[in-house]
């Protein structure tokens, strides 16, 4: 299993950075560029399937989310889904929608 994994690699000195909404493969770990850490992908995330997170991935490569209502629109994804990213903190450095506030 996915935990299983996770338990071996940090056994073997391995860190794990969380999913980051720019970041994160679909499926797959990265390897982080100094060589003892790894990017967990979208599908180590409880109830974010691969249809899901190949949909972000998708939407991403046009250009980075601007805010989570441009995640829920362009990424096609739902409310189960944007609180899952959120519970994950995935999605603390964007705003929660594209309005500006002028005061």
């Amino acid at each position: 299993t996915m935990l299983e994994l996770a338990r071996e690699m940090h056994l073997r000195g391995y860190a794990f950075h969380p999913v980051d909404l720019n970041k994160s493969h679909q499926s797959r770990f990265k390897i982080a560029p100094d060589q003892r850490s790894l990017q967990l992908p979208f599908t180590s995330l409880n109830g974010l399937g691969p249809n899901v997170a190949q949909s972000i991935v998708a939407a991403r490569k046009d250009k980075p989310f601007m805010s989570v209502d441009d995640l829920r629109n362009r990424g096609k994804v739902g409310k189960s889904v944007i609180d899952i990213l959120r519970q994950q903190g995935a999605l603390d450095e964007l705003p929660e929608s594209d309005q500006q506030t002028l005061f």
